[in-house]
């Protein structure tokens, strides 16, 4: 299987993360996880701008460097070279380069792409969640952004097993809903949709953006808010959004929910 690294294809038993690399000590660094299929680049401009804004964020230099005509040439190669077909998950590390300690002495960035043959796991499915109880998020400059620091995550999904739950609705430190382990969510009350802000400290889905923009086109009514968790027991329906797809919730808790479909046709 080969990987790209530093915009070079390789085999991915030669890449090698030195002891004193940042992206291993520190998580100190971004990733995008896109999807190719029907030899098309899903949302491809609305990951890249994700990216070089996390890296500004991070005060990581050199996004410029990042052009999308490069990144789209490695990602097509690494897909074809491999010999990969059907739904393609691709993923794009970006982390700082070796140096310093907590303050780093070099702020050039290391790339690394890889690609993978994905099912489609989110052909319809109703599912159960509940709200988290070992896990908060919190709003900063780079809450928005998904960086290789994901322990509140690794934590909200060994909850969710542990409880035997789908997923789990994650709040900030004010209790207002904020996502879920790795999806963004949304609720239906009285045909408005709604869906936290990222002042609540949730990730900037690009699946939250595609859907927010073409609801809106479409002329429904959607809301960015920061509400308590108790409305999403008032909610008629809510479904969860990521890169992969949109899944229905049937049930939170002990509340069943209507399935609100008019959503599936983007990701269709």
């Amino acid at each position: 299987m080969l990987v790209s690294y530093n915009f070079k294809q390789i085999d991915h038993k030669e890449f090698q993360v030195s002891f004193s690399d940042r992206g291993f000590r520190y998580g100190d660094g971004l990733f995008e996880t896109i999807i190719y299929q029907k030899n098309k680049i899903r949302f491809f401009k609305d990951h890249l701008k994700r990216l070089k804004n996390g890296m500004k964020a991070l005060g990581i230099e050199g996004a410029e460097g990042i052009k999308k005509d490069l990144l789209e040439q490695q990602i097509v190669r690494l897909i074809s070279k491999n010999k990969l077909h059907g739904r393609i998950k691709v993923r794009i590390n970006v982390w700082r380069k070796s140096g310093g300690l907590y303050l780093p002495n070099n702020n050039h960035f290391n790339i690394l792409i890889t690609t993978e043959e994905q099912p489609n796991v989110y052909e319809f499915k109703a599912i159960k969640i509940a709200f988290s109880k070992e896990v908060n998020v919190s709003f900063s400059p780079f809450s928005r952004f998904k960086t290789t620091n994901a322990l509140p995550y690794i934590i909200a999904s060994i909850e969710k097993q542990k409880r035997g739950f789908d997923d789990v609705v994650i709040c900030d430190s004010k209790k207002r809903v904020a996502e879920c382990v790795a999806s963004n969510i949304f609720w239906v009350k009285d045909k408005v949709i709604y869906t936290p802000s990222l002042k609540t400290g949730c990730i900037a889905g690009i699946a939250r953006k595609n859907i927010i923009k073409k609801l809106t086109k479409a002329g429904v009514k959607v809301l960015e808010v920061a509400e308590k968790k108790e409305i999403l027991l008032e909610a008629d329906s809510i479904f969860l959004s990521n890169v992969n797809g949109i899944v229905h919730v049937q049930k939170l808790e002990d509340k069943t929910f209507e399935i609100y479909d008019l959503v599936d046709s983007i990701f269709s």
